[in-house]
């Protein structure tokens, strides 16, 4: 096996350490819990495989070295939150609720190894949310979440409250809002909602012409395709139907900007 990236049992519990004391003034959408070291020292990183992250990365008999999400939301107490906000070290941001970790069982992997000759993109690092074999999840983006820094909590409703009040007088947007919480708004965000790594895709493209909507998709399916070099292969989790339905939404919101 080829180890990918591992963090020592003492670093992960710094990272997973949410100084409140240094958080500065407490954001209601992004509010913060304190984890402290002696609360984590009791969980044990366990192996194991996950058909769901070969799947996703076309690899084949990957093993981990990863920690139950669900025990420690279980040992913590998150008051007035429902979800986990991860933020990746490359301006990535991930979401899973508290819902989905115990539903889905997910871990968090502190040692990745691969089969040797895989050239692992650089994104895939340690603090990668793992769906295990024994569980069948909704096959999403969300669930593939790696090299997380810091993890905090958050009310899921202030967090995206933003885009459910620009939706909520127009209903048939809905669907492609969830595509976008699901699969996109990790890299892409909106407005003040999201990770920035990809760059905001109104600034990126005009969605009010037909031009700018064809742009869009012919990016999204050359950036995101099955063998693009940083294994972001989109195409998987966003159909062509689900893509068109995005271009409205985002020529929706585009027009709200303005």
């Amino acid at each position: 096996m080829m180890v990918v990236s591992k963090i020592s049992g003492v670093l992960l519990l710094i990272i997973l350490a949410l100084f409140s004391a240094c958080a500065g003034p407490v954001d209601e959408k992004r509010s913060q819990v304190s984890l402290s070291l002696s609360a984590l020292s009791g969980f044990s990183a366990k192996e194991m495989g996950s058909r769901y992250f070969d799947r996703a990365m076309s690899y084949q008999d990957s093993r981990f070295e990863a920690i139950s999400l669900t025990e420690i939301a279980s040992a913590e107490s998150f008051e007035g939150a429902d979800a986990l906000l991860l933020d990746c070290r490359d301006d990535y941001e991930g979401v899973v609720s508290l819902a989905d970790i115990r539903d889905f069982d997910l871990h968090m992997a502190t040692k990745i190894m691969l089969k040797p000759g895989i050239a692992a993109p650089d994104w895939l690092q340690a603090g990668l949310i793992l769906v295990p074999d024994h569980i069948k999840a909704p096959f999403q983006e969300r669930f593939v979440t790696a090299n997380v820094r810091t993890i905090r909590s958050i009310n899921l409703d202030e967090y995206y409250r933003p885009l459910h009040e620009a939706v909520r007088k127009k209903p048939e947007y809905l669907k492609a809002l969830q595509t976008y919480k699901d699969n996109c708004l990790f890299c892409h965000s909106l407005g003040s909602v999201g990770g920035k790594k990809g760059g905001g895709l109104l600034e990126k493209f005009r969605f009010e012409k037909e031009e700018g909507r064809r742009a869009f998709a012919v990016a999204f399916i050359q950036f995101h395709n099955q063998g693009n070099m940083d294994k972001q292969n989109m195409e998987q989790f966003v159909s062509p139907h689900m893509l068109s339905d995005l271009a409205g939404f985002l020529y929706y919101m585009e027009g709200l900007s303005h």
